[in-house]
C-alpha cells in the first residue's frame, strides 16, 4: 500500500509538467518546435562545396564557476552553400544552475556558419531559447510548475576529425528564470557530432 502511494505521487508529480505554461511562452516555444521539423523536412541536399552532410547528432558538457551539466544535440541543415550553412537544431540540457537548483530544458536553436578552405575548422554563431523543469530545495516537485524558460546566444568552432566527426568548443551567454529565480552569465560548452 505504502509503494501504491508512493508510484500515484511520482506519477502527479510527473504530471504537473504538463500543466499549460503563460500563453506567450508557450507560443514561441511551439513555433520553433514547428520550425524545427519543417527544417527537417525541407533540408537541402549537400551541394558539391558543402560544409558537411545535412544531419548532425552530438553531446557534451557545459560549465562555468559555479554550474555544470551536460547535453545532447540534434541539427539539420537549413541551407548550404559555398561554405555558409544555416544549422536548426534541437537540444536537451541537464544539469545544475549554481549550487542549489537543478534543470533540465529542451531548447531550439538557429546557427549560421562558415567552414574554412581546407575542410578543418568551421566557425559558427547562434541564438536560442527554450523551456525546462527545475527544482531545489524549497520546491514541492521536480516538475510542478512554475516552469523555467531560457534565452541565450553565443559561438563556436568545430575542429573536423575527418568528414564526418568533429569536436567542438563554444562560448554563450545564457540567462534562465522561472517566477521563483533568475540566474544568467557565460557559459563554456565542450563536446562532438557525428555528422551523416
Amino acid at each position: 500500500m505504502v509503494n501504491l502511494k508512493f508510484r500515484l505521487k511520482n506519477v502527479a508529480a510527473i504530471g504537473s509538467c504538463f500543466r499549460v505554461p503563460p500563453p506567450k511562452a508557450l507560443v514561441v516555444f511551439i513555433i520553433n518546435t514547428a520550425m524545427l521539423f519543417s527544417g527537417a523536412m525541407y533540408a537541402q541536399e549537400p551541394s558539391e562545396k558543402s560544409v558537411s552532410p545535412k544531419y548532425s547528432f552530438g553531446g557534451g558538457i557545459f560549465s562555468n564557476n559555479v554550474s555544470a551539466g551536460g547535453f545532447a544535440d540534434f541539427s539539420n541543415a537549413l541551407f548550404q552553400k559555398n561554405r555558409v550553412d544555416g544549422r536548426n537544431h534541437f537540444v536537451l540540457n541537464f544539469g545544475a544552475l549554481g549550487e542549489t537548483v537543478g534543470v533540465v530544458s529542451l531548447s531550439h536553436r538557429l546557427s549560421v556558419g562558415f567552414q574554412t578552405r581546407f575542410d578543418v575548422l568551421h566557425f559558427y554563431g547562434y541564438i536560442e531559447n527554450g523551456i525546462g523543469a527545475w527544482g531545489d530545495n524549497d520546491k514541492n516537485g521536480f516538475f510542478d510548475t512554475p516552469v523555467m524558460y531560457c534565452v541565450g546566444a553565443g559561438g563556436g568552432i568545430n575542429v573536423f576529425i575527418n568528414e564526418t566527426f568533429s569536436v567542438f568548443y563554444e562560448m554563450q551567454w545564457i540567462g534562465h528564470w522561472s517566477n521563483d529565480f533568475y540566474k544568467n552569465g557565460p557559459m563554456f560548452k565542450f563536446g562532438w557530432k557525428g555528422f551523416f
